[in-house]
């Protein structure tokens, strides 16, 4: 990989920890159910007196089946609670990277060309060149079929870009490949599947198994290994969700690897700032319904051409839904703040950006 020294080690440092951390969930929480298993429940059901009674004396198969049904329950709300989020952001990545029916093609063979002179420089292999359906000039990397793939509006395609600021461009997308930044598919990971399942067995043979450590014997062992599983599938539920859960784009790192590249800092800067200007000066775009992926383009949307009270009137016609006053100006003041969390995220970005090409150095969070 055609990169500083310093670059090449920070891409490595962020792919270790993130792998740390993927390990540290799996492993742990299998060698958690393990250990339930193995010291509680197999002990249990083959009537091992010398860690609890046997079921027919105590009668501990309802107590037992009393709180894996609660582990059940548990378990259904929260896939409730998990799946429609998933199918919602699926829907709004789905709106992301739809492809684009019509398009000039008479400045592909640009992108095209500036595709195949960045991999060149970053020595890696050319990925596949999707043209989006969004009129907005932007760029967005994302997953398709299992691979990355990067994606240009067509509006990127008409908004008269020079070669070098078309190489940038794509230079700063190959990065994210590169440190594996790039929007991936909504629950399409198979990590994904494999930590909730996990935890899911977990919170079953847990809950089962804290009735039977308790059965027979003095009530405040079950209770304290009630507790101790509960507190643990809460930690381990906080992990999954860090390492699972949506993450922001280190455009900062990405920058800098495509300045490296094309060596042309000073160009990356300025076409940071004309799309910005035409992204977020008079931007003709609806606040979208998800945030999800926002922060993976190339320039970050935020602003539009809603208002808060004119969002929150749209959405009640879409649902044919008539809300009393106070829930409508909870509603307005709810979008209100995202809008305006949104406004001071984006230009804080753009100054760190252009202050960190300036330097030419890498600004870490």
């Amino acid at each position: 990989m055609n990169l500083e020294p310093r670059l090449i080690d920070e891409i490595k440092s962020g792919r270790r920890s993130k792998i740390a951390l993927k390990s540290f969930v799996l492993v742990s929480t299998a060698i958690l159910l393990a250990l339930v298993l193995v010291y509680i429940v197999v002990p249990y059901l083959a009537g091992n007196t010398t860690f609890s009674p046997l079921i027919r004396k105590t009668r501990g198969a309802e107590s037992v089946l009393v709180l894996l049904i609660v582990a059940v329950l548990a378990d259904i709300g929260f896939a409730l609670l998990y799946i429609p989020g998933v199918m919602r952001e699926r829907a709004f990545y789905a709106t992301l990277v739809a492809r684009a029916k019509k398009f000039d093609p008479g400045s592909l063979g640009l992108f095209m060309n500036a595709l195949e002179s960045a991999s060149a420089g970053l020595e890696v292999e050319e990925p596949g060149l999707a043209i989006l359906a969004s009129k907005q000039p932007n760029a967005l990397t994302f997953e398709r079929d299992r691979r990355p793939v990067i994606g240009i509006t067509r509006g990127l395609l008409g908004a008269g870009l020079s070669y070098t600021e078309a190489e940038c461009v794509l230079a700063h997308q190959l990065a994210s490949i590169i440190t594996d930044d790039y929007l991936h598919r909504p629950g399409a990971r198979a990590f994904d599947v494999i930590a909730y399942v996990l935890l899911g067995a977990l919170s079953l043979v847990g809950m089962g198994g804290a009735a039977m450590a308790g059965a027979g014997r003095a009530v405040w062992i079950g209770v304290l290994v009630l507790l101790g599983i509960a507190l643990v599938l809460f930690f381990e539920g906080l992990m999954m969700r860090k390492v699972v859960g949506p993450r922001k784009h280190d455009y900062l790192l990405d920058d800098s690897i495509a300045a490296s590249v094309t060596g042309r800092p000073d160009a990356l800067a300025e076409v940071i700032r004309r799309l910005d200007g035409v992204v977020n000066g008079r931007s003709k775009r609806s606040f979208p319904d998800n945030e999800f992926g926002l922060e993976h383009f190339f320039v970050m949307p935020y602003r539009w051409n809603d208002t808060p009270e004119s969002f929150v009137r749209r959405r009640h016609a879409d649902l044919k839904w008539d809300s009393k006053d106070a829930t409508r100006e909870r509603q307005i003041a709810g979008v209100r703040s995202t809008m305006d969390d949104l406004a001071d995220r984006g230009q804080q970005l753009l100054t760190e950006r252009l202050s960190n090409l300036e330097q030419n150095t890498w600004i870490p969070r």
